[in-house]
C-alpha cells in the first residue's frame, strides 16, 4: 500500500475518534509514537495524518503543550462538518440544515420563476413523474433521488452558478435527510404536493408565488421531520 494511502486511511481513523468521542474537545491526540505502534505505521505517516487534521482546522498544535482537538464550529472543511453530523446523528443538524435550506431555496426558487425557459420545466416535470412513480412503488432511493433533483433543477435555473456550488456542498448531508423522510409515505405524499405547487408557480413565472411556495413547503418538511424523530423543538426558523 502507498504510504499516500496509509496517510489518507489513518487520517480517517483519527477523525473517527474524534468524532465518536474517543477524543473529545480539548483533549490531546496520544503522542506520535503511541499513534504510530497502534496504527502499525511510520511516525511520518503519523506526523502527515495528524497535518491533514490540523490543515482543515479539526486539530490545533499548542507548542510544548501537545495537539488539540477543535471544536467542530472551528472545523474550516465543510465535508468533514457534514461527515461528523451523519456520523453523529445529531437531531439538531436537520434543524440547521432546514435553515440553510430555506435561506437558499426560498430566493433561488423566485430567481427560478423569474429565468425560467422550457429546459427547466421539462426538468421540473420530470423529476415529477420520477417522484410520483417512486411514491407508487414505494421505491425509497428512487423518491430520494427525484426529490434532489427536483431541487437541482431549482437552484441551476437560478442562473448564479454559485447557488448550485454551495448547495453541491451539503449533498452528503441532503441525501442522508431525504432517504430518512422519503421513507413515509406520507411524507412523500405532502412534499409531492407541495413540489407541484412550486413547479407551478415556477412554470407561471411568478416569483413571489414561487418564493411562497418553496417556503411552505420548507415548513412542510420540517412538521414531517419532528413527526419521524419524535420531538416538538418548535419552529426551525427561531
Amino acid at each position: 500500500m502507498k504510504r499516500n494511502s496509509l496517510v489518507e486511511e489513518l487520517t480517517g481513523s483519527l477523525l473517527d475518534n474524534i468524532v465518536d468521542g474517543e477524543y473529545s474537545v480539548s483533549d490531546t491526540l496520544p503522542p506520535e509514537a503511541r499513534l504510530a505502534d497502534a496504527a502499525g505505521v511510520s511516525r511520518l505517516t503519523v506526523r502527515e495524518a495528524v497535518g491533514n487534521l490540523r490543515a482543515r482546522n479539526i486539530v490545533s498544535v499548542r507548542r510544548g503543550l501537545g495537539t488539540f482537538v477543535n471544536p467542530v464550529e472551528d472545523w474550516s472543511d465543510l465535508d468533514a462538518v457534514v461527515y461528523a453530523a451523519i456520523r453523529r446523528g445529531d437531531e439538531t443538524v436537520a434543524k440547521q440544515l432546514l435553515e440553510v435550506r430555506r435561506i437558499v431555496e426560498v430566493g433561488g426558487a423566485e430567481l427560478a420563476a423569474q429565468n425560467r425557459d422550457g429546459d427547466l420545466v421539462a426538468a421540473l416535470d420530470q423529476a415529477m413523474r420520477d417522484l410520483e412513480a417512486a411514491d407508487s412503488a414505494d421505491d425509497v432511493p428512487a423518491a430520494a433521488a427525484a426529490d434532489l433533483a427536483f431541487h437541482d433543477a431549482v437552484l441551476r435555473a437560478t442562473k448564479n452558478p454559485f447557488v448550485p456550488v454551495l448547495y453541491a456542498q451539503m449533498r452528503q448531508i441532503l441525501e442522508a435527510t431525504r432517504q430518512q423522510t422519503s421513507s413515509v409515505p406520507q411524507v412523500r405524499s405532502r412534499a409531492i404536493t407541495h413540489h407541484r405547487a412550486i413547479r407551478d408557480a415556477i412554470a407561471a413565472g411568478l416569483g413571489a408565488a414561487a418564493r411562497e411556495a418553496m417556503d411552505a413547503h420548507m415548513d412542510q418538511t420540517w412538521d414531517d421531520y419532528r413527526r419521524i424523530i419524535g420531538t416538538d423543538e418548535g419552529d426551525y426558523r427561531g
